[in-house]
């Protein structure tokens, strides 16, 4: 008969420790792409903080194209539009007069933006 200490193999001991270890590392994963500083949280806040610069240059650039074709430099409605129609993605928004202003609203992200006469973004 052979003697057990010669017996080579995973001791019981070596199994519990890595499952151990194995666990460890799970949590320390999962705590560092879920936490409040997790990664996924903070790719999500990038993505909405790159929307939101993507549409205020798209903005942007169609009040000044619009104001160029007022004689008085001055943004209306049917210019801004046609501005906004030339870009991709164009039936992306809609648009609508307030008053003096022009409320753009992103329907993707649902931002809204008024623009005024003279082509500053006054609220958002």
């Amino acid at each position: 008969m052979k003697k057990l200490k010669d017996t080579k193999g995973i001791t019981i001991i070596a199994l519990t420790i890595t499952i151990v270890v194995l666990v460890i590392l799970v949590g320390v994963t999962l705590g560092a792409l879920q936490g409040d500083k997790g990664l996924i949280k903070e790719a999500n806040q990038g993505k909405a903080q790159a929307e939101e610069k993507s549409e205020r240059d798209l903005l942007d650039l169609a009040i000044i194209a619009a104001m160029q074709k007022d004689t008085f430099g001055k943004v209306i409605k049917e210019n801004l539009d046609t501005e906004l129609d030339k870009e991709p993605g164009s039936d992306k928004y809609t648009s609508q007069q307030v008053g003096e202003n022009i409320q753009i609203t992103f329907i993707d992200s649902g931002r809204t933006y008024l623009v005024d006469s003279q082509g500053d973004v006054v609220s958002q």
